[in-house]
């Protein structure tokens, strides 16, 4: 192709048709670049009213958080259980709003640092605007001691001029008359025992026995014995023992504070007052004020830090040491819930109370005038006693505590030797041994068919609470206990109650057997009780090992068959126990097992 030849097809554009198109082109140009300049303003508007807009949020929540801070520095001036209700504006999943926002957070932080709860109950709406929406901006905390007492917490929809509804609850008195709960008893700091004051106010106080009045009966006597003697006690340590600190509020310190904190903390208050005073009066001075109050409260906040991070640590290390100590009460005191034990229905508790407290026929009891008193006891005998008692432990309701007091007996022994629970120098362990030592005698027989070695474990249901009284008297008597303690636990076994409370109320009902829970006497009458069942004469072969209520039957026989029917022999002779007791077998916790190298064949 000739590229300097003219083509015959016109496809030339006139110079006119060219300069129009630029003409349009450069007006389209001009048009986008206008739009660009345009958003650019637009951008640095939205821009401008975004950084405002998040300018006085941070103000907003500022002011809220300054707020929260000076009703929480009132509320902590106000001794006693605390009611606090108000629109505070504010959005938490913990009063029914769908989400938490910052002051949602913040009003639940106040009401952590104050032991308060929430009172809000459901998910209605307190405050409704037609056409605009509605939330739940109105909020009631009280003391967590309190809540349980805070009753009937609703909105009503009466009308009252206002967008915000009525919300109305009740706080319950406390409970009736004669069911007062048991106060604390005081706790006293022993480390700080005046020990030479304590011995001479001890010497020089008047013996009670000296008052005591000749017209009183032996009980009465006792009882007039123990409550002068236990007045003495009292005010001996009053005037010896200071009681441990705490603070005028009633409530418990945190573990992580100290009285640096507290220091801190008040230079940081008076500083926040005087920044406040001077920006109300408009004083010269308030811009340095207020640089002065932010450097209190970065030293305050950086020093709660580091005694946390400290605290923290100490924790982690005594944990090693004391599984039981600091770290594991700060822990289930955070696991306990508000509103405490589910309240059932009577007739479910009275179930409950059936199972757990079986009832025997009352017991009758006359008085023994003829019965010899109690020996006066030597100084031996009182040093005996009180070297067997555990210190550390709380002190009752008297608030004595044990290293002062502390008067309980040593019980003697004599009980079988297969009885492992609850005995000096005898675990678990032992008893395992036991058994397993019965297993490996049968190794060691040099015949061709060695024994089979068969054991029946089995637990009493319900053991402790179903003891008869009566026949811990018997066993009393039959172990040779003098008759003197054998009346103070006679009487020890008289008028015991329980008490519970119910969706109806509060329920007590007479208790005619059993020991009490954790009790120091409980474990020792049981093996009182169950060593009779351990003395049992048994068929040859048959070996009884025991560990508080559970017992394990270890049967050696040559033949399954012959370990059958020893086995069936031999839980006749327990099952006439328990019913000669009032004691019944826990079926579902019996177990049998076959040690054996040989093959058995199954029937």
């Amino acid at each position: 192709m000739d590229v300097n030849r003219v083509p015959t097809v016109k496809k030339w554009i006139e110079e006119e048709a060219m300069m129009d198109i630029a003409a349009k082109l450069s007006a389209k140009l001009k048009v986008i670049q206008d739009a660009l300049a345009a958003y650019d303003k637009v951008k640095d508007r939205i821009g401008n009213v975004s950084r405002e807009i998040r300018t006085q949020f941070d103000k907003i929540r500022a002011d809220f958080a300054k707020k929260l801070e000076g009703i929480e520095d009132r509320l902590r001036e106000i001794p006693g259980y605390l009611v606090v209700a108000g629109d505070f504006n504010a959005r938490a999943t913990e009063w029914g709003m769908g989400r938490t926002e910052t002051r949602g957070r913040l009003l639940l932080g106040m009401a952590a640092r104050l032991d308060l709860a929430v009172a809000n109950r459901g998910q209605r709406s307190t405050y409704i605007r037609p056409g605009y929406g509605e939330s739940i901006p109105d909020v009631t905390i009280v003391s967590e001691k309190l809540q349980q007492r805070v009753e009937g917490w609703q909105v009503i929809d009466d009308y009252n001029a206002s967008d915000h509804r009525y919300i109305t609850f009740e706080v319950k008195d406390r409970p009736e008359q004669g069911h007062r709960a048991t106060p604390r008893p005081p706790k006293r700091s022993l480390k700080n025992l005046d020990r030479d004051r304590f011995s001479e106010l001890l010497l020089e106080a008047p013996a009670p026995r000296d008052r005591l009045p000749d017209s009183l009966t032996d009980r009465q006597a006792a009882e007039f014995l123990i409550e002068e003697t236990s007045a003495l006690i009292e005010r001996i340590c009053d005037a010896t023992i200071p009681m441990k600190g705490g603070r005028p509020d009633g409530k418990r310190a945190i573990h992580w504070w100290s009285d640096k904190l507290s220091s801190l903390r008040k230079t940081c208050l008076r500083s926040r007052r005087r920044m406040y005073r001077a920006a109300k009066r408009r004083r010269p001075n308030a811009d340095a004020l207020v640089e002065e109050y932010r450097v209190a409260r970065k030293q305050l906040t950086r020093a709660i830090k580091d005694s946390k991070d400290n605290s923290l640590r100490r924790l982690c290390e005594e944990v090693e040491g004391d599984p039981w100590g600091l770290g594991y009460k700060i822990m289930t005191e955070k696991l306990k819930t508000g509103n405490g034990a589910e309240r059932r229905e009577k007739a479910v508790m009275g179930r409950i109370e059936d199972e757990l407290f079986p009832t025997h026929p009352a017991r009758e009891d006359t008085e023994d005038e003829g019965t010899p008193g109690a020996p006066v006891f030597t100084r031996k005998e009182l040093e005996r006693a009180i070297s067997c008692l555990r210190t550390g432990k709380a002190p009752g309701p008297d608030g004595i505590p044990s290293e002062v007091l502390r008067l309980i007996a040593k019980a003697a022994g004599g009980l079988a030797d297969n009885q492992h629970g609850f005995r000096k120098g005898r675990s678990t362990i032992g008893a395992i041994r036991s058994i397993t030592n019965e297993i490996l005698e049968t190794r060691r027989v040099k015949s061709r068919e060695k024994p089979i070695v068969l054991t029946a474990t089995l637990d009493i249901r319900n053991a402790f609470n179903s003891i008869r009284w009566t026949d811990i008297l018997k066993v009393l008597q039959a172990h040779g206990v003098p008759e003197y303690l054998v009346r103070v636990m006679r009487d020890y076994l008289r008028q015991r109650k329980i008490r519970y409370e119910t969706a109806e109320g509060w329920v007590t009902r007479d208790i005619t057997a059993g020991m009490a829970q954790g009790s120091i006497l409980g474990p020792l009458l049981w093996n009182l009780i169950y060593d009779s069942l351990l003395r049992s004469p048994l068929p040859d072969g048959i070996k009884l090992v025991a560990y508080a209520d559970d017992v394990a039957i270890v049967i050696v026989a040559q033949e399954m068959n012959l370990a059958e029917e020893i086995l069936d022999t031999v839980m006749t002779i327990i099952g006439d126990w328990m019913k000669a007791h009032g004691l019944v077998l826990a079926i579902h916790k019996t177990e049998v097992t076959i040690f054996t190298r040989r093959m058995i064949e199954q029937e």
